[in-house]
Order: C-alpha cells, then sequence, then structure tokens
C-alpha cells in the first residue's frame, strides 16, 4: 500500500462529532492515529492492493457520547469501516472491523478459506459483488469487493488473505 495519499478527503465520523482532514502527501499512518484514538482495538489495513488502489475514507462508527451503557458493550458497538479504491473508481473495496464479530445470514453462505482461517462468503454475479467474513485474533472483519472488468474475485480473495500478516 502506498505510504502517500494525493489530495483526498477522509471523514471520520463518530456519533455526532465529525473529524476531517484534507490528505496532501501526509503518511497514512499520521491520518489513521486520528481514527484509531476513536476505536477501541487497532484499525488493521491490507497489504495487499491492487490497481494502485488506496485509502478513500475512513467512518469510526460508535455510540455517541454520554450513552448509558457498559465499556465493553461500548467497545463491541463500535465498527470501524475503511473504503479504499482506485482513482478512476473501477476497483473498490470496502472493510468493516469490529470486536462484536460479522455476520452474513444463512442464506447462499459458502465456507472459504482466507489466509488459513475459516471464513464465510456470499457472492452475487448478477450485482457483481463478494463478500468475506472471518475472524481476527482481536477482531473480526467483513469485506464486500466490486468485481469489475478491473477488480478480480481473485485479487478481492488476496486483498482479504493480506490483513492482519
Amino acid at each position: 500500500m502506498a505510504s502517500v495519499f494525493k489530495g483526498r478527503s477522509i471523514t471520520a465520523y463518530t456519533a455526532l462529532l465529525s473529524l476531517t482532514a484534507i490528505i496532501g502527501c501526509t503518511p497514512a499512518p499520521e491520518f489513521l492515529k486520528a481514527a484509531e484514538e476513536l476505536a477501541p482495538f487497532e484499525i488493521v489495513l491490507p497489504d495487499f492492493l491492487p490497481h494502485e488502489m488506496e485509502l478513500v475514507g475512513v467512518d469510526v462508527i460508535a455510540p455517541p457520547p454520554g450513552f448509558e451503557m457498559a465499556e465493553d458493550e461500548l467497545d463491541r458497538n463500535t465498527q470501524v469501516v475503511l473504503q479504499f479504491a482506485n482513482g478512476d473508481g473501477s476497483a473498490e473495496v470496502v472493510l468493516y472491523e469490529s470486536i462484536a464479530g460479522t455476520s452474513l445470514g444463512n442464506d447462499d453462505v459458502s465456507v472459504v478459506d482466507v489466509g488459513g482461517v475459516e471464513g464465510r462468503s456470499v457472492e452475487d454475479q448478477e450485482r457483481g459483488y463478494l463478500t468475506l467474513a472471518w475472524p481476527g485474533e482481536d477482531i473480526a472483519f467483513l469485506l464486500t469487493g466490486y468485481m469489475t472488468d478491473t477488480l478480480t474475485r481473485d485479487e478481492i480473495m488476496r486483498i482479504a488473505e493480506s490483513i492482519g500478516d
């Protein structure tokens, strides 16, 4: 993954509070540090991103400040959503990370190997997407990739396998 972003606007939201940063030659870890301060876990990025894809959006979704809930429940109800795309929009994936885990339901779900871990997948050829869900060491992941003439099913699998290496 490139360590420098090219003039993209990235926004992180938590409840009603929003953080906006214009990224102009700023190393990714510096911007992600702001999002990680809002997340109760370390945000994990893929090591493999084909077709000059880069991080273009980050949302941290959490219960609003003052919401009454046990701290561990607040953590479990926080999600990080990362969007990666290339410049012309022909390759895009969205990655969800959370402590609570992920589920794809029961319809048309297949078991897949995601980097040596058992995961689940749903593939919709008509709509052109592949969604994968699998557990990590401390957090769970859900990745949706949009299959196009540019981005293939195999590349989406490689992106998933590169997360948490």
